[in-house]
């Protein structure tokens, strides 16, 4: 797991400070008014910088995918020892009621 996070932070570096994406999002995320003003496409660059938040968050959680135990279900989960909360009105007793 350790190996596949350096080359992942690797990659990352080299993507963006080495090319010229890494660059404009670079801009972009420095500031949109200025980026837009010299050509750079600035909301298909943000939507390229989500687009790599999700793709790392996907590697993330498939490796921690790995290292669930698989026995730790909800059912084997502590249960809290606080007093049940009340019941939430209803829509019809709230339209009865006039509020």
């Amino acid at each position: 797991m350790a190996a596949v996070l350096t080359v992942e932070c690797i990659l990352l570096f080299l993507l963006l400070q080495k090319t010229k994406i890494g660059l404009k999002i670079r801009a972009v995320a420095s500031n949109p008014d200025s980026s837009r003003l010299v050509g750079i496409n600035a909301g298909r660059m943000l939507m390229l910088g989500w687009a790599l938040a999700a793709a790392l968050g996907a590697l993330a959680g498939s490796l921690v995918a790995g290292y669930v135990d698989r026995a730790s279900t909800p059912a084997s989960w502590p249960r809290c020892s606080c007093p049940p909360s009340p019941p939430l009105p209803s829509a019809a007793s709230t339209a009865r009621s006039g509020r």
